[in-house]
């Protein structure tokens, strides 16, 4: 997987910072004529602490999932993954968090892991270690997904990367 410099989009001030018109820069950038075909899965996000609201651009991404006081929901935002279509958009989320919520980003790596049967760990499971772990601290709940992946992969080897971010707000 290539990084990307920061500098690379230097352009999206002047369409704006929403996380829509981000992707649409990075998915601009990606279908760039005369380079080998690339692409990414991401998700974008950007907080404004003033309104506590949290917006929120997916692009070939499972969930994310927002961990709040009564549960776990999955937001399920959907889009293709920047640098395989020139005419892809980007829808934007907006979520107003309240304080001690949480929202997990993570790659597919962690949903698609499978176990020695070749069953997949998939959403729903996340969404119950999720739940289960909705009031714990960022740090515990990264440690309580990757062990629930662990355990049920029981060691088996797996294909794609595993990464997982939290984003928790405190007030």
């Amino acid at each position: 997987m290539r990084h990307w410099p920061v500098g690379t989009l230097r352009g999206v001030h002047k369409t704006g910072t929403s996380p829509h018109d981000v992707l649409a820069t990075v998915n601009r950038r990606l279908m760039i004529r005369g380079m080998p075909r690339r692409h990414t899965a991401l998700q974008y996000a950007v907080f404004d602490p003033r309104s506590h609201e949290l917006r929120i651009s997916s692009a070939g991404m499972p969930g994310p999932f927002h961990l709040c006081a009564n549960g776990c929901r999955n937001l399920k935002l959907s889009g293709v993954p920047p640098g395989l279509f020139a005419a892809a958009s980007y829808e934007t989320l907006t979520l107003r968090l309240q304080a001690g919520d949480s929202v997990l980003f993570c790659t597919d790596g962690i949903t698609d892991a499978f176990d020695r049967k070749e069953e997949q760990f998939g959403i729903e499971r996340l969404q119950a270690v999720c739940d289960a772990q909705r009031l714990a601290s960022p740090t515990v709940l990264l440690e309580r997904v990757f062990a629930a992946v662990e355990s049920f992969s029981c060691g088996q080897e797996q294909q794609d990367d595993m990464a997982a971010a939290v984003f928790h707000f405190c007030s």
